[in-house]
């Protein structure tokens, strides 16, 4: 007994009864390949997408410190407007000073020699007088004041000749002041 060693290929048998208008719908091997891809790609934007989120977290937290660093510049702008502001004002301070120094100086001439004149003005001054302003220029003292008495005022011109400082003392004007006591201004030379 011998057989044939041909074997015919096995035939495609359909066992779908459904007719060809209900059958599901049978895509082309392309079509099935471009579903595929489109899903491997979509795949792949999903951790693009985390990447994305990220980066827009990132962006969020830089552009609030750069809020912060700006609102900072803005407190360090207004400190510096206050501090050029401050430093306007002691400047011009500083210049009315010097003016009135200058002036001072101007008035007073001298003013070592003044000041030791004024010292043994106030110093040799007898008990209740007072001197209300002193004024001098080119070695002459005008002083003005208040004493008990016209007492005092002639005792007053006599110590300060007597003090040594000074060569002369006349009393320039004497009047009484309301109450008790006297008005009186004095000239005094060196």
């Amino acid at each position: 007994m011998q057989q044939s060693a041909t074997l015919q290929p096995p035939t495609f048998v359909d066992l779908n009864v459904l007719p060809e208008e209900l059958r599901p719908r049978r895509y082309p091997a392309w079509y099935v390949l471009g579903v595929v891809a489109v899903l491997a790609v979509s795949l792949l934007l999903i951790p693009l997408s985390r990447v994305e989120q990220a980066d827009s977290a990132e962006t969020a937290r830089l552009q609030a410190e750069l809020e912060l660093i700006n609102e900072g510049l803005a407190g360090i702008q207004i400190d510096f407007g206050k501090a050029r502001e401050l430093r306007q004002q002691l400047e011009a301070s500083e210049a009315a000073i010097a003016e009135l120094s200058e002036e001072r100086q101007a008035v007073l001439g001298d003013g070592q020699e003044l000041s030791k004149d004024l010292f043994v003005a106030m110093g040799v001054l007898p008990p209740g007088a007072r001197l209300e302003s002193v004024t001098g220029s080119d070695g002459q003292l005008t002083l003005t004041g208040q004493a008990r008495g016209v007492a005092g005022v002639l005792g007053y011109a006599r110590a300060l000749v007597e003090s040594g400082r000074f060569s002369e003392a006349r009393v320039a004007s004497l009047a009484i002041a309301s109450g008790t006591g006297v008005t009186f201004t004095l000239e005094v030379k060196q």
